[in-house]
């Protein structure tokens, strides 16, 4: 089995949505949110991503303002366009590790 390909990010939390329950594909019960981290110190451009987060990584919602260094991965699905019943595609960054780099 492959693993992952992992991309890091060190920005600011900027906002995150709020905690829910959901139940996996395979019955189990998880909390998720999501929450966006915003790079501003290119000179390039800002760097951000909105990424999903489940088990101990749901604990940096309350965490707005502060910096982290988030490891997170992109995750690839399909699912039926309740609107036209097509098949479509989808991509989902999802944290697989945050650190509390400094609070604001």
């Amino acid at each position: 089995m492959k693993s992952h390909i992992f991309k890091c990010i060190h920005g600011t939390i900027k906002f995150a949505s709020d905690i829910e329950k959901e139940v996996s594909s395979k019955g189990h019960e998880i909390m998720k949110a999501q929450i966006w981290i915003c790079d501003e110190s290119n000179s390039d451009g800002i760097d951000e991503v909105v990424v999903t987060v489940t088990g101990e990584n749901v604990n940096y919602v309350g965490c707005i303002g502060n910096s982290v260094k988030c490891k997170y991965w992109n995750r690839s699905f399909s699912f039926k366009d309740k609107k036209t019943g097509r098949i479509r595609f989808g991509n989902e960054p999802v944290a697989e590790e945050i650190k509390l780099i400094s609070r604001c």
